[in-house]
């Protein structure tokens, strides 16, 4: 009884007060512990108090490809960012419904074959409009290209797609990623 004893008048009421005892000595940390977790420090040793990491995000790949893409002059085609090969004139038709929030980022293009004359683009586009998340290939050039400064929000029923637009006549083949970050 005497222990309980000492022990209640350590803690003195403080709601959420940790006791510890590493040599027969009771230690009393502050009650106001929120946010934060207590992490042994070994065999006979006063544990000690972490602040809790924040939520960690989770990230997931949307990856896919475009073949002999035969675009003509001054004109563009509409991809499904998470569907092989399926394009179409009509963005509509290929828009995507975010089931949830999440930012998208880290948009990358390997261009394998790249017959036209002049650049072309692929755009993430969000409720029909263009992002700032852009990857420009330059004429007849092909390698991996990327877009990894900008980063775009998106909300839980927006609709997503890519654009690749070009200004010339020509083909192109290769495979894009981008990260979505929830």
């Amino acid at each position: 009884m005497a222990t309980q004893n000492a022990i209640n008048n350590q803690i003195n009421g403080a709601a959420g007060a940790v006791v510890t005892s590493t040599t027969g000595a009771l230690s009393v940390a502050d009650g106001n512990t929120n946010g934060y977790f207590l992490t042994s420090t070994g065999t006979n040793s006063t544990p000690t108090f972490q602040v809790k990491p924040s939520a960690t995000s989770k990230s997931l790949i949307f990856p896919t490809s475009f073949n002999n893409n035969q675009i003509s002059s001054s004109a563009s085609i509409f991809y499904s960012p998470l569907t092989q090969n399926t394009t179409n004139a009509t963005e509509s038709a290929v828009q995507q419904v975010m089931p949830i929030a999440a930012t998208i980022k880290n948009l990358y293009l390997n261009c394998n074959s790249n017959s036209n004359t002049g650049v072309f683009t692929v755009t993430l586009r969000v409720n029909g409009a263009s992002s700032s998340l852009v990857v420009t290939v330059p004429a007849s050039t092909t390698g991996v290209f990327s877009d990894t400064t900008h980063t775009v929000s998106v909300n839980a029923g927006d609709l997503v797609n890519l654009e690749l637009s070009q200004a010339t006549t020509g083909s192109n083949r290769g495979a894009w990623s981008m990260v979505m970050e929830v």
